[in-house]
């Protein structure tokens, strides 16, 4: 059974995420340690939503689907509340450092978390440019918007983020080595 969720997709997704994260972390020279599991992880909540609540979680996908809705909107307004939510709940059961439970719970909207601003940043922007390429998916046919406040924070132009955007295209490649290697075990 399950939801019609695209694991492949969805794994892939967040490898692709995982692997720019860590590539505009080298680049920034900021929070190089977490960058990669800060990546990983970001969407955890969809799994939980997927394998748990999967006939909700078919109704959500059917609603991105008919509408061009981004999942995020999708879930808020069936279920009340979204991935990063069921992901920072998870995050906190688990006992995830605090870092971590921050990225997955602010993804979107970077600007709303307290703490870890620049982690959740690397991570919103990684989240986007995967996205943006069409690596993998994220459930629904959109690209979420990329907050422009991110940038500032970051001190990044349009040059400075364009450069990042070529760095990211050349580290799906990495993401795909990455992906091919496993599967051929």
């Amino acid at each position: 059974g399950g939801s019609g969720f695209d694991r492949d997709g969805f794994w892939k997704h967040s490898v692709g995420t995982a692997f720019i994260t860590r590539t505009i972390a080298k680049k920034l020279q900021t929070e190089v340690e977490s960058a990669f599991l800060a990546g990983m992880l970001h969407d955890l909540g969809k799994v939980v939503l997927d394998r748990c609540f999967a006939d909700y979680y078919r109704a959500v996908l059917d609603q991105c689907e008919k509408e061009h809705l981004w999942i995020g909107e999708a879930e808020q307004q069936l279920l009340g509340l979204t991935h990063a939510d069921v992901g920072g709940q998870l995050a906190t059961e688990w006992k995830f450092a605090e870092k971590y439970l921050y990225s997955i719970l602010h993804h979107h909207e970077p600007e709303a978390t307290g703490r870890y601003q620049r982690l959740t940043s690397l991570v919103h922007i990684a989240d986007h440019m995967c996205r943006s390429f069409g690596y993998g998916s994220g459930g629904d046919d959109q690209v979420p918007e990329l907050d422009p406040a991110v940038l500032d924070r970051l001190s990044l132009g349009e040059r400075g983020y364009g450069i990042l955007v070529g760095l990211a295209e050349k580290e799906l490649e990495g993401a795909s080595s990455f992906l091919a290697a496993l599967s051929s075990g």
